[in-house]
């Protein structure tokens, strides 16, 4: 709580079950980035449907009444997985990733959204995607999920049939449609270290340009604000899940911009909320 009674939901970024103990012990109050890549990194084939629904149901069961975002697959870019055979790209965070491979293959996509559907059945579960370019491919993820859903029904397996579905907020072309994708979804999650490095054309992984690739740059702050606007105006949730969000000086800016939720790592999470 600041001290004029707002609430700032603390959430933890995870990237395996191991981190969730860890999370709560620190003081997390959720989890508002669940990384699913580490179900697939590591193998030399996918995790079937019923390994994938037993993740995530394990950590929903932590939880408990904590909500549990979970982010299908972001594999491409910096995160490669060689048996999806993504192949080699000149410019990889600006290729063959996140829901753009996902909507090119159902049979990766449709088994995991099944597992995330079915985990979601009694407990505080969230879907989100990455990586979001426009309008028309929230739509296509949204249409298959409705599909999904009716498969489940005719199956008789329960999941929640009131379950939020959001994005991630990471290229500037979801920036500036976020009145038009608040329209489509029920949450956002600003994801600052993609959305940084895109906006002022600095790869964070090149030492030589990692200079530029400051979240406290005046472009990217605006572009925050225009996101917590849309998503105000639009009723919707939004938060922050990028490194920014345990950035201790940055916090009185991000509260001020009207952010209530923040994700971060969960050694952050004590510092954080002291401040």
């Amino acid at each position: 709580l600041t001290q004029d009674n707002q609430h700032i939901e603390i959430a933890a970024n995870i990237s395996s079950l191991n981190d969730i103990e860890q999370a709560l012990e620190l003081g997390a109050e959720g989890v508002g980035l669940f990384r699913t890549e580490f179900l697939f990194m590591g193998r030399d084939q996918m995790p079937s449907e019923d390994e994938q629904w037993t993740a995530y149901k394990v950590a929903a069961d932590k939880l408990g009444t904590r909500p549990l975002i979970i982010r299908t697959l972001d594999a491409g870019g910096d995160k490669p997985i060689p048996y999806l055979n993504i192949g080699v790209e000149a410019n990889a965070f600006l290729g063959w990733r996140g829901l753009r491979y996902c909507l090119d293959h159902s049979e990766i996509f449709k088994p995991q959204l099944r597992a995330i559907l079915r985990a979601s059945a009694n407990h505080n579960v969230k879907l989100m995607f990455p990586m979001v370019s426009t309008v028309d491919e929230v739509r296509r993820a949204k249409a298959l999920v409705r599909t999904v859903q009716e498969e489940l029904r005719v199956a008789q397996l329960p999941f929640d049939e009131a379950l939020e579905m959001g994005i991630m907020i990471e290229v500037p072309s979801a920036v500036l449609q976020a009145p038009q994708l608040a329209q489509e979804v029920d949450f956002f999650s600003i994801g600052t270290n993609d959305l940084t490095q895109y906006l002022l054309a600095a790869d964070r992984g090149n030492a030589q340009v990692a200079r530029l690739v400051n979240a406290l740059q005046p472009a990217v702050l605006l572009a925050i604000q225009q996101v917590v606007q849309a998503a105000r105006n639009a009723g919707i949730g939004v938060g922050l899940c990028g490194e920014l969000a345990s950035h201790v000086a940055a916090l009185p800016l991000l509260i001020g911009l009207g952010l209530t939720e923040l994700s971060m790592n969960a050694a952050a999470i004590p510092q954080v909320k002291a401040q």
